[in-house]
């Protein structure tokens, strides 16, 4: 109980779960949105591949990445970059800019910040608690 009374873990807690919330809203929410505008569970699965694709081919290097950046700001980086690319996707569609060709170009680039985010998610704790905690 003395961790979360610490300022640090208790931030980290909170952005935690609301990304995590967040995410997994995601992944429920973006194939019900391509299925009902399109109509086509083919461009559902386009889209779930464009997102998981780079996952996959990044997720390596994502350990690399935070070597270099750093862990905390590597996940700060990747959260705030992709809540913009998300944002689009409704405004461009009630805009009607958003033909599918658009769509999965989107979802790929989150997916390029979800690699080296899902990398460092488990290495950030004990970074911000240190050795004498674990």
């Amino acid at each position: 109980m003395s961790l979360l009374r610490d300022r640090r873990i208790s931030a980290l807690l909170a952005a935690e779960v609301i990304s995590s919330l967040g995410t997994q809203m995601t992944w429920l929410a973006l194939p019900w949105f391509v299925l009902r505008t399109t109509g086509s569970p083919q461009r559902m699965t386009w889209v779930i591949i464009a997102e998981l694709l780079p996952i996959g081919v990044l997720g390596f290097f994502g350990g690399l990445i935070a070597a270099r950046v750093g862990t905390r700001r590597t996940m700060l980086v990747c959260d705030i970059a992709r809540a913009p690319i998300f944002a689009s996707i409704p405004l461009l569609h009630s805009a009607g800019w958003l033909p599918f060709p658009v769509l999965p170009a989107l979802v790929a680039a989150s997916g390029l910040f979800l690699a080296p985010y899902f990398s460092v998610q488990r290495s950030v704790v004990p970074e911000l608690v240190g050795e004498e905690h674990e």
